[in-house]
């Protein structure tokens, strides 16, 4: 029941043609980067489940359609790193489900007009690093409806025919890069409907006629890059609605025409370095587009170095016998040569201010100033390291040598650049820096409005203690009797001789007491205190009073 077999990075060189014959359930098996030179035919027929086959970086010199007999359901096939020549008649012709095929790095020179004939399902095909020299037959591909990655690149191919790729209306990836392509015919490229990246660079060709281009009305990336291109048609990219990067780099141009670029509304990515650019009037339509598609944030940055006269910038646009800098209108150029500093201050978390100095811009022919004209400066600034680039730009009036930068996010680094040659960097102040001043009053306010209620709250309880205190006093004043003037309830017994006048003593206090009963002789008690001592300090226990309880 196996289903998976990995036998890559050994030294495997030959394989019993009875194998993999007990391996009826196999779906994956692994061969790759051993020494196998060649493998018999019939080798693979038990597997009928079979889905991957890796048989690259080995020796492989020759396939055969036997060899692949009865792998219906194989999906992927790889055979790259190999040293196969030829791919004959109809080699592949049992592999109806396969979808990848990878024949890159092997040397195949010769592919048979129906060597792929029977792959309808494939998606991608990989022929890059053999030694084809042309693509000229039109059945070659014909029958791969289905494919969308077609990789030709690294060969020997110098010439591509016309409707060689006429039936791949799905192909997306067309690669042709680092061949020796000089020729290309006019309907070479008829057909590609769905072509979004097309890559020919490191190849030979010299011109881009007019209508060569012209089915790949949806291509999106276009590499022409380190070609001998000395002439581009204006027309030669005007059906091109949906092109985003072009890489025209390291070619032999010298002049381009203004209009060349006109149509494509969403270029963003245009490379023109590497040529030999002539910076005359030739190119001033050129750069007119340029300028305005830059300021409209539309197009990258483009840098142009100019061949002729040696060492001069793209935006000069000067003639060589003019000796003094010309009156410039444009804001951009003008920006470049006459502002010699940029610096910030005053730096908020949402605004900025920026300020630089500038040399005088305007001079007649004696050298003496005149009046300064209306001129505009352009200040550039964005978000510092952003991945998603968002540059925004600000024209002041000419008399201006300063702006403020507003809706800027607190806490962000951004880099100011006016122009190029003159930047600088600023970070906003994070979000509570700049209301700090309003959170001050605001806990003062909180502060104050505390301190008055516990103020308050002192008051009122003070004010209740105090009345407790009052009421208090008032009711201890309004005691018939104060507790020192009290007299004990209890009478003193004495004999029967000073028994009246005892009584009698006490008459004022015990008149309203009933009459109690003599208490016995055994109910009295006896206080010995030296409290009833006179000054004479003797002690007369004769007269002790008693109580009765």
């Amino acid at each position: 029941h196996l289903i998976r077999l990995n036998l890559q990075y050994n030294q495997v060189e030959n394989i019993h043609p009875k194998a993999f014959e007990r391996l009826s359930n196999l779906e994956e098996l692994y061969l790759g980067h051993n020494l196998l030179s060649s493998i018999a035919a019939g080798t693979f027929q038990p597997l009928t489940r079979l889905t991957v086959f890796y048989g690259n970086n080995n020796g492989l010199r020759k396939i055969t359609p036997e060899l692949f007999f009865n792998l219906e359901r194989l999906v992927k096939l790889r055979l790259d790193g190999n040293s196969i020549e030829v791919l004959q008649d109809s080699v592949f012709n049992s592999l109806i489900s396969l979808h990848y095929l990878h024949l890159e790095h092997n040397k195949v020179q010769h592919i048979h007009r129906d060597a792929f004939s029977k792959l309808t399902s494939l998606r991608f095909l990989n022929l890059a690093h053999n030694k084809q020299s042309a693509v000229q037959n039109v059945l070659t591909f014909s029958h791969l409806r289905a494919l969308t990655t077609l990789l030709l690149s690294e060969n020997e191919i110098q010439h591509v025919g016309n409707h060689v790729f006429q039936s791949l209306n799905k192909l997306s990836k067309l690669s042709l890069s680092n061949n020796r392509i000089s020729v290309m015919d006019s309907n070479a490229l008829k057909g590609l409907l769905s072509l979004r990246e097309l890559l020919m660079d490191g190849n030979q060709l010299e011109e881009i006629p007019s209508g060569l281009l012209d089915p790949l009305q949806r291509i999106e990336r276009l590499d022409l890059s380190h070609n001998h291109i000395s002439n581009i048609n204006p027309m030669a990219f005007s059906k091109l609605k949906h092109l985003k990067l072009l890489k025209l780099n390291n070619n032999f141009l010298t002049s381009l025409s203004g209009n060349s670029f006109t149509l494509n509304h969403v270029l963003y990515d245009l490379h023109l370095h590497g040529n030999n650019w002539t910076c005359d009037c030739g190119l001033e339509e050129l750069k007119r587009w340029m300028t305005a598609a830059h300021s409209q944030g539309k197009l990258l940055t483009v840098i142009v170095q100019c061949h002729y006269p040696l060492g001069e910038k793209f935006d000069l646009l000067r003639s060589p016998e003019e000796k003094g800098l010309p009156a410039i209108t444009d804001p951009c150029v003008f920006n470049h040569h006459y502002i010699t500093n940029v610096s910030v201050d005053q730096v908020t978390s949402r605004t900025v201010s920026v300020s630089w100095i500038t040399r005088d811009h305007r001079r007649d022919a004696a050298g003496a100033k005149s009046s300064r004209q209306e001129v505009h400066y352009r200040i550039l600034f964005d978000r510092f390291g952003n991945v998603d680039r968002f540059p925004r730009y600000v024209y002041t009036p000419g008399a201006a040598r300063s702006v403020t930068l507003r809706e800027l996010t607190p806490g962000v680094t951004y880099m100011v650049v006016a122009p190029r040659d003159h930047c600088t960097g600023l970070v906003t102040l994070p979000e509570e820096d700049s209301s700090g001043a309003t959170l001050t009053s605001d806990l003062q306010l909180v502060t104050v409005a505390t301190l008055v209620g516990n103020a308050i709250l002192l008051l009122v309880v003070s004010g209740v203690w105090l009345g407790r205190s009052l009421r208090r006093r008032l009711q201890r004043r309004k005691t018939s009797v104060h507790v020192r003037h009290m007299y004990s309830t209890r009478r003193a017994f004495r004999a029967p001789v000073t028994t009246a006048s005892v009584s009698t003593d006490f008459t004022s206090y015990q008149s309203s007491r009933p009459t109690r009963l003599t208490p016995l002789e055994e109910d009295l008690i006896q206080f010995p205190c030296d409290r009833f001592l006179d000054n004479c300090g003797t002690r007369r226990d004769t007269d002790f009073q008693r109580f009765s309880d």
